[in-house]
């Protein structure tokens, strides 16, 4: 192949670029979609089970019909200077799981609707000029299930980074 095809072929998708958005959860003051600061994201492999049919010598498989797709994401975030995303995320969490008191959310809701624990939750490949480049994934109904404590070092200046544990109903492309 010459080097001219390969040119054809067009720019690389590029791992640092893509964005998270939360929709709204009016429960804690996010009456709009919020976009994330990340700097990493794991999107969950997409799997079905599958099952062994043997005949004579001969051996094959076939899908089980479950999907096995994990129902578990994380993506790491910056915070920044006022930890104003660290509350936001760390109070949604509190919401469900208090730590005061040991009380825990009703992951219910309205015949129909929602809880008030869950949203969607969003992660699109954009380009360097926020142009969006694949349809991306949704996350349906997700909650934080993981919000570390930031951890602090004198030994440099770095961007704090934590990682973000969300878990949710299931996984489909962007429509």
């Amino acid at each position: 192949m010459a080097i001219e095809e390969i040119f054809k072929a067009g720019d690389d998708a590029l791992s640092n670029h893509f964005q998270i958005g939360i929709d709204p959860l009016s429960l804690f003051g996010l009456d709009a979609r919020v976009r994330i600061r990340t700097t990493e994201v794991d999107i969950p492999e997409q799997s079905v089970g599958t099952y062994t049919v043997d005949y004579k010598s001969q051996r094959f498989t076939k899908p089980n019909g479950k999907i096995e797709t994990p129902n578990e994401m994380s993506f790491t975030i910056r915070l920044d200077k006022y930890y104003t995303l660290y509350e936001g995320l760390y109070a949604w969490w509190a919401f469900i799981s208090d730590p005061e008191t040991g009380a825990m959310a009703e992951d219910v809701g309205a015949i129909g609707g929602g809880t008030d624990i869950r949203t969607d939750l969003t992660v699109t490949p954009i380009d360097s000029n926020g142009v969006i480049t694949s349809r991306g994934w949704k996350f349906h109904k997700a909650f934080p299930t993981s919000v570390p404590g930031p951890s602090f070092s004198q030994e440099n200046g770095d961007p704090i980074t934590l990682s973000i544990t969300m878990n949710f109903l299931k996984m489909t492309p962007q429509p």
